[in-house]
């Protein structure tokens, strides 16, 4: 669902994801914070 809701369509995925905030300037891996995650996996679930 995760890659369905970016447009990566093209192949099936399986196994973990690494969710992160993105990088910084340097960059650097930024944490994903508690309310981006629970709003990401809530949209998830509205797209069902």
């Amino acid at each position: 669902m995760l890659a369905f809701r970016f447009g990566f369509t093209y192949q099936d995925y399986h196994g973990p994801v690494l969710l992160t905030g993105g990088a910084d300037a340097e960059g650097e891996t930024v944490p994903l914070s508690k309310d981006k995650l629970l709003a990401l996996l809530t949209s998830l679930e509205e797209e069902l």
